[in-house]
């Protein structure tokens, strides 16, 4: 009996496809065999070559249906929709933006950029990303800005696209593991009981198990799942590394989770200044985290993005314009409200690496 066979463009290729007829280059040299099941690898060398339709075995008929995912496709369809317009629009949004310094946006948003129109096509992220929004809409924001935060990091510290992709696909789905934790449990505002604490540190290894197993998934971001709660003095979970024990995405991760956790509402508490988070992971350096990492993200990101609405020490109200590469947390701001609380009618900008004796003491929402 003939298998039933498709022609489909390169574009629409998934992973776990099968060949049905080999794949050949225009000067006759062959590619792939029929009969290869597809890798993200494999996916990627048939675009980069040019190709533009294959034929595959028709995997509705051919293949058995695979379990369905906890949440229907049907039902995740706006969630995968909106997973989708987050990460198209990522790299060029105010969001990230906002957080940049000078020194790295100028290497940073086109790399970005590519790494994410790739992201985009990942149907298991983007399933993993939609299944997080649909339990906790919180969770995927904080997802999304850890893995902004960590993809700066990583430019800062020079990685090249392989590596900056390993670790913003890890600094996505870091926190995937928590899709096995009950919701009630995530939004619990008192402290948890040993045996809750011990259900909740779970998320680490339940994470990299659902990650490693995964051939479109690079080994080493299944590590971010695994390790961002290990702390640089062995403090930490869930096999208490040190230092140089904890790969290094992780412990970017670990970073970029703790700061923008800190200036987050919880459900517990109200969300911390960016300075107070600033002064928090500083003194952490060298006991939870390395302390060469923090610096250069204290140095390199922006503490308060453009645009954001802040209180000076003297009274007066403005909003960030400009930030400095060097001192992300004294950046250039707009004055709008002199400490009187008298509109300014023509609005003029305080440098604040100029002017040591007036710091930023609030962010202010509006």
């Amino acid at each position: 009996m003939m298998r039933p066979l498709k022609e489909i463009p390169v574009s629409q290729l998934m992973i776990g496809s099968v060949l049905a007829q080999p794949v050949t280059l225009p000067n006759g040299v062959k590619l792939l065999e029929a009969g290869t099941e597809l890798t993200e690898g494999y996916i990627k060398k048939i675009r980069k070559m040019g190709i533009k339709t294959v034929v595959v075995i028709d995997e509705q008929e051919e293949k058995p249906q695979r379990p369905r995912p906890a949440v229907q496709v049907h039902d995740r369809s706006e969630p995968v929709q909106k997973v989708y317009h987050t990460l198209s629009h990522l790299a060029n949004s105010d969001k990230v933006r906002g957080w940049m310094s000078v020194v790295i946006e100028a290497r940073f948003v086109h790399v970005f950029e590519s790494i994410l129109e790739e992201l985009v096509r990942h149907e298991f992220l983007l399933g993993q990303l939609a299944d997080v929004y649909v339990k906790d809409p919180f969770l995927f924001d904080h997802s999304i800005n850890v893995a902004v935060l960590s993809g700066m990091l990583g430019t800062v510290k020079q990685y090249d696209r392989h590596k900056l992709y390993e670790l913003v696909f890890g600094a996505f789905l870091f926190d995937c593991g928590m899709l096995d934790v009950p919701a009630e449990l995530i939004k619990r505002n008192r402290p948890l009981t040993p045996e809750e604490k011990k259900v909740l540190e779970y998320h680490t290894a339940a994470g990299y198990n659902k990650l490693v197993k995964r051939e479109d998934v690079p080994k080493r971001s299944a590590l971010c799942a695994l390790q961002h709660h290990e702390r640089y003095n062995g403090s930490g979970y869930p096999h208490k590394l040190k230092k140089g024990e904890i790969h290094e995405y992780a412990q970017i991760v670990a970073i970029a989770d703790v700061y923008h956790a800190m200036i987050s509402p919880r459900y517990h508490r109200k969300p911390y200044t960016p300075a107070e988070a600033s002064e928090y992971l500083a003194a952490a350096g060298n006991y939870f985290f390395d302390l060469e990492l923090v610096k250069l993200f204290l140095t390199h990101i922006s503490i308060y993005p453009v645009a954001s609405k802040v209180m000076l020490s003297n009274g007066q109200i403005g909003v960030v314009s400009s930030v400095h590469s060097g001192l992300a947390h004294r950046p250039v701001v707009t004055v709008i409200q002199e400490a009187d609380g008298s509109v300014v009618p023509f609005p003029y900008k305080v440098d604040l690496q100029e002017n040591l004796d007036v710091v930023i003491v609030n962010r202010l929402s509006g």
